[in-house]
């Protein structure tokens, strides 16, 4: 009979369970994960990168120090030269070249070693820079006056104003000493930074 007939049921069935949403859920995770090794990765070659540049740089201060003690000597040297040459007017005009010489690496260096150092360094460096100026011009003036005294025989006199000239030479060498040990240890507690963050770095991409 019709009134027997059985109609399907409609009631809340449960739902099959959505296992897409699983994987959608774990490859978000990956994506994730690729990114933040990816990110990890990039803050290391970044600081990699810096630490190449900065090594470089320092580099370079420290060949600017270099190169400004030679031309410190550089003044030195007709003042003690003319006592063999006896070459006045010769020696003369190689104290004017080098005293141009040492004018143009000064300003070399204080345009550049300033900018790449810490504010309390870059202090220190510039009194110190001027303390180097000082007595290279000193030794100058007294290379001048061993010329004049030459030129009047006054040898005794002459020798006089060397021994004066060399101790300004070893003022500024030593002024020079102390500025390559400052650059140098900035250097190295720019790098102990660097390697600490480097740590940092990998241990958490790891």
């Amino acid at each position: 009979m019709s009134g027997d007939s059985k109609q399907p049921t409609t009631g809340n069935a449960p739902s099959p369970f959505r296992w897409h949403f699983v994987y959608y859920a774990l490859a978000a995770f990956d994506v994730l994960t690729v990114s933040i090794s990816l990110y990890q990765n990039h803050r290391l070659a970044g600081t990699y990168s810096n630490m190449v540049h900065r090594s470089q740089d320092w580099s370079h201060q420290l060949q600017r120090l270099s190169d400004l003690g030679d031309r410190t000597m550089a003044v030195n040297a007709p003042g003690n030269n003319v006592f063999d040459t006896m070459n006045i007017d010769g020696e003369s005009s190689q104290l004017g070249i080098a005293v141009a010489a040492f004018a143009q690496s000064m300003t070399e260096v204080r345009e550049t070693i300033g900018q790449a150092l810490p504010d309390a360094g870059a202090q220190q460096v510039r009194e110190q820079l001027a303390s180097v100026e000082s007595n290279v011009l000193a030794m100058a003036a007294e290379t001048d006056q061993i010329f004049q005294f030459l030129r009047v025989g006054d040898a005794q006199q002459a020798a006089a104003h060397m021994a004066v000239m060399d101790r300004h030479l070893a003022q500024a060498n030593k002024t020079l000493s102390q500025l390559r040990t400052i650059v140098t240890r900035v250097q190295d507690d720019y790098f102990s930074q660097q390697q600490l963050l480097w740590q940092v770095y990998a241990g958490s991409s790891s």
